[in-house]
C-alpha cells in the first residue's frame, strides 16, 4: 500500500521490507564493510540515484540499489532520506533520465522552474547541471564580438 492509500501488487523482488528510500546527492563509492578501506572497484552511485536504506552504522548506511544492484555501505553524507528529496530524485528519474540512465538536458530548465519542492538538494544538483550545461555551450560556440564606432558629432 503506498502512502496515498492506493493498493496494488509488485514482485517481491521489487520490494524491501523494512528500509527508508534514499537519494544520491553526491556520487560515492559502495564499501563492502562500513570502513574506508573496504572500497568496491566496480560499484559506485551516481547523483540522484535511489537506494534503500536497510541498517546504519555510526557515519554508514547499508544500501540496496536497483535491481538489488550495488548493496553494500555508503556514507551517509552521500544520501539523503528527506522525503522531499527522495520524492524530487523519483520525479527526475521518472521526467529527466532517458532508458539509458543520462539526463536530457533539454528537460532541465522545465523541471527545475516546475519542482513542487524547489528547496530540495536534487534541485540544487540539477540547477548545478544546468548552469555547467549553459557555461559549457558558451565557451563552444562563443559570440562573436563586433566592433562598433560612433558617429562623433563635430
Amino acid at each position: 500500500e503506498l502512502s496515498d492509500g492506493t493498493v496494488g501488487w509488485s514482485r517481491s523482488d521489487y520490494i524491501i521490507t523494512e528500509a527508508t528510500s534514499g537519494a544520491i546527492i553526491a556520487a560515492t563509492p559502495v564499501y563492502e564493510r562500513p570502513d574506508i578501506l573496504t572500497k568496491s572497484t566496480r560499484k559506485k552511485y551516481d547523483n540522484i540515484d535511489i537506494v534503500a536504506v536497510i541498517d546504519e552504522k555510526d557515519d554508514w548506511y547499508n544500501v540496496i540499489g536497483r535491481n538489488n544492484l550495488n548493496t553494500g555501505w555508503i556514507m551517509k553524507e552521500h544520501v539523503s532520506v528527506n522525503k522531499e528529496d527522495v520524492g524530487m530524485a523519483i520525479l527526475a528519474r521518472k521526467e529527466l533520465f532517458d532508458s539509458k540512465g543520462n539526463i536530457k538536458n533539454d528537460k532541465l530548465n522545465d523541471f527545475i522552474n516546475n519542482a513542487p519542492y524547489p528547496g530540495s538538494k536534487i534541485v540544487a544538483i540539477l540547477r548545478d547541471r544546468l548552469i555547467k550545461s549553459v557555461e559549457m555551450n558558451a565557451s563552444s560556440n562563443p559570440v562573436e564580438m563586433q566592433d562598433y564606432v560612433e558617429d562623433v558629432p563635430e
